[in-house]
């Protein structure tokens, strides 16, 4: 009897064993049918990863719109994934596919992972880089501890180091690969795709506290399917978090600064009448929770504009990351017909992009404005436009991109700064817009 059941529990590990060699070759294949999709049509649809000629209308000339031909070694990473599928866990393989697309060097050209399709899991703190130093602005209430602290480590991997990884995951300039590695560096299936963890369910965090004491914690993460963009930057407002599990670094007050005071809308404005300043936050071209059009909400504001004591007009694009130029841009040029002759500043971020860079880019050339802030999340010249492949199997959406924008009216003009403000955690944290009252001085 004994030596049955041996013989059994041989055949029954046999059995699972057989059955889960089965589940890895039909994974595999599945895996490897996607890269083949992937491999072929990217670079058919996507115009970034090859050099193309455009003529610029502004300077009468032709000029390539990159300068490196990436679509060799785009082949011969596509072919490196395929054939080390067998060697890979899931995460390391959609992290090996955003590191592929990710040599684009444009960031509308991306595998979505984040932020306007959620597939990954996050811990459930919000995040901000205030120059080097990526800060908690939210947390679970059972983590007091750690409200405001600047992450030292995750997972014993120094946060220098973790942002450099990070950032092969995401084209585009370094402003905007700052800005997307909020979402990256809160998820621990991220850090399982990287290697630094087995378990892609839990953060380690190293943190030094407001008061500078250092302590360790760690975090659970949930995954919560989400199809519409989530912006991060909506986390440094205390308005719209869950309150009933999460706290917030700051309160919702009278002293919370206008910038944050209406993370749910598109657009809002404000008069400091002591200044003679009006302050026009545009979030993102299009409605969002507002009833009018923008359109409509601008006909007040161009009649108010052309008041005699408004000496100052202010552009709020610094968490612009987009929408539908072409709701916004007949308002925003009968605006700047009014504001003819007043002085006129454009706030910008890593987080404008897209949309935000076209909306700062007209205002500046109809109206010469200074812009502040920090330097934008793209260049003047970006694609856009284009669609969404939906890979067969594991249904993961890569977009290409196939429209020129060409933004720059002449060879010296910019969206770099005229006044560099850095976002400074000291004046976040008391309540300061330092971009803002860089304004309110500048004679």
């Amino acid at each position: 009897m004994k030596s049955v059941m041996i013989f059994l529990c041989l055949i029954a590990i046999a059995v699972m064993s057989y059955g889960q060699d089965s589940i890895n070759i039909v994974r595999n294949q599945k895996w490897r049918e996607d890269i083949s999709y992937l491999k072929l049509r990217f670079p058919a649809y996507d115009k970034s990863i090859s050099p193309f000629l455009f003529f610029n209308t502004y300077s009468k000339t032709l000029e390539a719109f990159t300068v490196k031909d990436v679509t060799e070694h785009f082949y011969e990473l596509a072919d490196s994934i395929y054939n080390k599928v067998n060697e890979m866990g899931d995460e390391q393989i959609m992290l090996a596919l955003s590191r592929l697309i990710a040599l684009s060097p444009n960031a509308h050209s991306r595998l979505y992972l984040f932020r306007v399709r959620t597939v990954l899991n996050n811990i459930p703190v919000g995040i901000y880089w205030f120059g080097e130093e990526l800060r908690i602005v939210s947390c679970p209430k059972d983590q007091p501890g750690i409200l405001g602290a600047r992450i030292l480590e995750i997972n014993g991997e120094p946060i220098k180091s973790m942002k450099r990884k990070i950032s092969a995951l995401i084209p585009g300039n370094a402003s905007w690969k700052c800005y997307m590695s909020t979402y990256f560096l809160r998820s621990p299936q991220v850090l399982k795709g990287l290697g630094l963890t087995s378990d892609g369910r839990r953060m380690q965090l190293k943190v030094m506290t407001i008061k500078n004491a250092i302590l360790s914690t760690t975090l659970e993460a949930s995954f919560i399917s989400q199809t519409k963009t989530q912006e991060a930057w909506k986390d440094l407002s205390p308005i719209k978090i869950n309150h009933d599990s999460l706290q917030h670094l700051l309160k919702e007050n009278d002293k919370l600064p206008f910038y944050l005071q209406h993370p749910d809308r598109s657009f809002a404005y404000s008069i400091l009448k002591k200044e003679g300043i009006l302050l026009l936050q545009i979030n993102r071209n299009e409605a969002g929770s507002e009833l009018l059009s923008f359109n409509q909400f601008m006909v007040p504001i161009i009649t108010i504009a052309k008041q005699q004591q408004v000496k100052k007009i202010v552009l709020d694009l610094r968490f612009n990351t987009g929408g539908d130029f072409s709701t916004t841009v007949g308002s925003i040029t009968n605006l700047c017909k009014a504001i003819a002759g007043k002085k006129a500043y454009i706030i910008v971020s890593k987080a404008t992009f897209s949309a935000g860079i076209m909306s700062a880019a007209l205002f500046k050339k109809l109206t010469h404005a200074k812009v502040v802030g920090e330097a934008p999340g793209d260049e003047l010249v970006f694609l856009s436009e284009g669609g969404n492949l939906l890979l067969p199997n594991s249904r993961l959406n890569v977009h290409y991109a196939n429209g020129l924008q060409n933004w720059q009216f002449s060879e010296s003009f910019t969206l770099s700064p005229d006044i560099y403000v850095p976002f400074s955690f000291n004046a976040y944290l008391n309540e300061m817009d330092m971009a803002l009252e860089s304004i309110i001085k500048d004679r």
